[in-house]
């Protein structure tokens, strides 16, 4: 088992704090726990997953799970169209946007942290 480190999650969490609610306008994002876990199996027909691979001197997976729900609604609301249950290719597009931007802005905290990204 490794060790994760709490100043290379927290840059995420802050970052999500920050650009979730400048995208997604009407939905209150609260931070309630953090759960770590090294099983990162969760079941496909009840959310959604981004994995988004991060390289430099900071290497590994960032993983991002969003209850089916609330991705088709995030989805919905950045699009400004309604989203079904298959989460087409827009729907996907905004997702994967999204967690782009959260990615980005915690990149950002690293760097300015003193992390080579």
């Amino acid at each position: 088992m490794f060790k994760i480190k709490k100043e290379l999650i927290n840059p995420f969490i802050e970052a999500a704090t920050h650009v979730l609610p400048q995208i997604v306008t009407g939905i209150s994002f609260n931070r309630t726990g953090l759960m770590i876990s090294n099983d990162v199996a969760v079941s496909k027909d009840r959310h959604a997953v981004i994995i988004l691979g991060v390289v430099g001197n900071v290497k590994g997976r960032v993983i991002y799970s969003l209850d089916n729900e609330l991705a088709r609604e995030i989805a919905s609301r950045m699009t400004l169209e309604s989203v079904s249950e298959e989460m087409g290719t827009l729907a996907r597009s905004a997702l994967a946007e999204m967690t782009n931007m959260v990615t980005g802005r915690a990149i950002a905290l690293l760097v300015d942290s003193g992390y080579t990204v």
